[in-house]
């Protein structure tokens, strides 16, 4: 870095606090002059630079390891994701953990690209919000629907079944 006045006033002053709390051994201060201290913070910014820039670039590598693994459609879409999305910071940690979402969890990305796409469509006025709505509410894993949304859907889907109660209440009736 470039060496400015208050810089070097700065380093001065570290130099002399450094000193004054060894005052029987002034020897053992880490740095004598302002120069030495500057001279020793730029060799750790540099560094720290060079260590931060290979880590980095051994993740970039990892990550196009393992997307160069996957299959082209699986591929396409986590590509199509990353690039075509805006939201997504440009960090190789964010796109390993849209690889890892796809191979562990099995999480299909076109699904993800759709999202995004209705949400923009969303935001333009071009899809209506009762349609989104109905959209999200199809799309929504199965998983996570509670035992009345299953016992609604089931109801509508099969107006003839009966459930449970309504089982035990004609079985009752029927008992003399």
């Amino acid at each position: 870095m470039e060496r400015t006045g208050r810089r070097l006033a700065a380093a001065r002053r570290a130099v002399q606090r450094d000193k004054d709390a060894t005052p029987l051994f002034p020897e053992m201060a880490r740095h004598q002059t302002a120069a030495e201290r500057l001279d020793a913070l730029d060799n750790g910014r540099n560094r720290d630079c060079r260590i931060e820039r290979a880590r980095l670039a051994a993740k970039w590598r990892e990550a196009r390891r393992q997307l160069a693994a996957l299959r082209p459609l699986t591929r396409a879409g986590i590509l199509r994701y990353w690039n075509g999305t805006g939201i997504v910071p440009r960090e190789p940690h964010y796109l390993l953990d849209e690889i890892y979402q796809v191979t562990r969890f099995h999480a299909d990305p076109w699904r993800q690209v759709r999202i995004l796409r209705q949400f923009k469509l969303l935001g333009q006025g071009r899809l209506p919000k009762s349609v989104f709505a109905a959209i999200r509410a199809w799309d929504r894993p199965r998983a996570f629907q509670t035992w009345q949304e299953s016992a609604r859907i089931h109801r509508r889907l099969h107006p003839d079944h009966k459930t449970h109660d309504q089982l035990q209440l004609t079985q009752r009736r029927a008992t003399p």
